[in-house]
């Protein structure tokens, strides 16, 4: 809008909001916006921003994580459980990874 002062119209941006995400048209304040890097598409933005910042409070702000600890993550092939394990192993600690098959497992590896 008129009062925006970090983004110009037609900037490419994702916005984090607590509630209506799923709506098709939403207004977010400006301080929830983060500009999408030009290698990054609206999809992927839009995946980020909600499995990163799901992993991002339980790994955190909730498990208060530290170097040398042990994590356990689920599904950890998946979008939240892919970003739960890069988060972990980034703090320093030690991940011990589930996944319903060898497939997955592969993936979560891979993943740190």
């Amino acid at each position: 809008g008129p009062k925006c002062s970090r983004f110009s119209k037609g900037d490419r941006v994702f916005g984090t909001v607590a509630f209506g995400a799923f709506a098709t048209h939403i207004a977010v304040a400006e301080s929830a916006l983060f500009a999408i890097p030009h290698s990054m598409s609206f999809e992927q933005a839009a995946g980020f921003a909600m499995v990163y910042a799901t992993s991002y409070l339980g790994i955190v702000e909730r498990g208060r994580v530290r170097k040398g600890e042990t994590v356990l993550v689920h599904a950890a092939a998946g979008g939240v459980g892919l970003a739960a394990v890069q988060i972990a192993k980034a703090l320093g600690a030690t991940v011990i990874g589930t996944a319903g098959s060898s497939e997955k497992c592969k993936v979560a590896k891979a993943s740190g």
